[in-house]
């Protein structure tokens, strides 16, 4: 008996040091939410929405910025990929902007299965990390990428202004 448990506790500290402690952090632990929202379309729901800074308030793209939507369907990259185009279209983006941009996109999005998270954090540089299911996808070092990005669910030009005013905590 004292043989199986020696080897047991030996096993065991061999997992933890080899995979480290287990955690449960997230991306958003250390900030503070500053809005949410859902989009609807017509009778469906398509995802819920969530905005989180280090103060609660937003003040634009800033580092630690944090964008987390939590899908209530599955969506293909590729359907992903024309919205963000269309949106990009409609905020006058340069087209040469957009081709390189979304080729950029469409080597790291995922499709997305319901209960899918997508999560773009704004590191210092003012790049956007990638992450699904707060795992790192992938990092596009490109600021002005960033801002157009976030134009898409942020900007007083969103194709959904209570969406917007939600998330950047204008409205409940």
């Amino acid at each position: 008996m004292k043989t199986l448990r020696k080897n047991l506790q030996l096993s065991l500290t061999l997992l933890l040091s080899l995979y480290g402690p287990l955690s449960l952090a997230t991306l958003t632990d250390d900030l503070q939410l500053v809005g949410e929202a859902r989009l609807n379309v017509l009778f469906w729901s398509i995802y819920d929405s969530s905005l989180y800074t280090t103060t609660g308030r937003y003040f634009g793209v800033e580092p630690k910025l944090t964008l987390r939507i939590h899908y209530l369907r599955k969506i293909e990259s590729s359907k992903l990929l024309d919205r963000t185009s269309e949106e990009w279209e409609k905020h006058s983006i340069i087209e040469q902007d957009i081709e390189t941009w979304l080729e950029k996109l469409a080597s790291i999005l995922p499709d997305v299965e319901k209960g899918e998270t997508l999560t773009l954090q704004v590191e210092d540089n003012l790049s956007s990390s990638f992450y699904l299911n707060d795992e790192l996808i992938d990092n596009i070092e490109d600021a002005a990428f960033t801002q157009a990005f976030l134009a898409i669910w942020l900007s007083d030009k969103s194709s959904y202004p209570k969406l917007q005013a939600q998330l950047v905590g204008l409205r409940n």
